[in-house]
C-alpha cells in the first residue's frame, strides 16, 4: 500500500509542480484526504481487533514464529526438514495425534508446548551405509535403502 501512496505522490506532486519539501509538506494534508476518500474501506467491524499484552507474558513468546504441527503414533513430528520427537518419562498414548504448538525464537531456539506445557524433544538423527549420519527423514522419503547383497 505505502509503494503505490508513495507512486501515486510523487506523480502528484509532479503534475502540481511541487518541487520543495516545504510545498509538499503543505500539499500532503489535503492529497492524504483525496486519497483516503478514493481508496478508504470501511472496516467489517467497529470492533478494535487489537490483543493485549499480558503482563505474564514474556516477549520471547510474542515475538517468535509459531507453527502447528500433528504428532505421529511415535510422537514425531517434521519442522523444517527436521525430525522431532517428543521424550517422555512414560508412555503417553494420550498424545498421538495431538496438535502440539512449535515455536521458535528469533535466536533460532525451537520449544514445543502441548496444552500449554513444555515438551522436551530430541532431533532423530541416522546413519545410512557408510556411516554418515543423515537425518532420518531423508531415508523415509522415498530414497531406497541400500541394500546388502547376498552371495550364494
Amino acid at each position: 500500500m505505502f509503494k503505490t501512496l508513495q507512486d501515486r505522490l510523487v506523480k502528484e506532486l509532479t503534475l502540481k509542480g511541487i518541487s520543495s519539501i516545504e510545498a509538499a509538506n503543505l500539499y500532503l494534508v489535503e492529497y492524504v484526504k483525496k486519497h483516503n476518500a478514493k481508496f478508504a474501506v470501511e472496516a467489517l467491524d467497529a470492533e478494535d481487533a487489537h490483543k493485549e499484552v499480558l503482563l505474564s507474558q514474556k516477549p520471547d513468546e510474542i515475538l517468535c514464529y509459531k507453527a502447528e504441527r500433528k504428532l505421529t503414533k511415535n510422537l514425531e513430528l517434521s519442522y523444517e526438514g527436521r525430525i522431532l520427537q517428543i521424550t517422555t518419562d512414560r508412555p503417553s498414548y494420550a498424545m498421538r495425534g495431538a496438535k502440539v504448538e512449535i515455536i521458535e525464537g528469533l535466536k533460532g531456539e525451537v520449544r514445543i508446548k502441548y496444552h500449554g506445557k513444555e515438551l522436551d524433544y530430541k532431533e532423530l538423527l541416522v546413519k545410512d551405509h557408510q556411516g554418515r549420519i543423515i537425518n532420518r527423514k531423508t531415508l523415509t522419503s522415498g530414497a531406497a535403502l541400500p541394500s546388502k547383497r547376498i552371495r550364494t
